[in-house]
């Protein structure tokens, strides 16, 4: 069968239009939160999670892209006292 998918975000989407054959639907999720993770590596992506879709139109999953942040570890890093040493 065949799955599509789809990046969306606030602002916008991005359809996948050709999509990949997969045996079945856990092969797919797979596949989704495989390409949310690699995404999630890029901070300048504004793109909220990815929505995988059968041939029919039928929603399988959707993975959640986690944007990394710089200011997230400045966060945890400023709740340390490097002063004791």
């Amino acid at each position: 069968m065949r799955y599509f998918f789809h990046a969306v975000g606030t602002k916008r989407a991005y359809k996948d239009e050709s999509g990949e054959e997969f045996d079945n639907n856990d092969d797919a999720i797979e596949y989704g939160a495989t390409i949310a993770k690699e995404l999630s590596d890029d901070s300048t992506l504004h793109m909220k999670y990815i929505l995988v879709v059968d041939e029919e139109e039928r929603e399988i999953s959707c993975s959640l892209i986690a944007q990394k942040s710089a200011i997230s570890l400045i966060q945890v890093l400023n709740r340390r006292d490097y002063r004791k040493q």
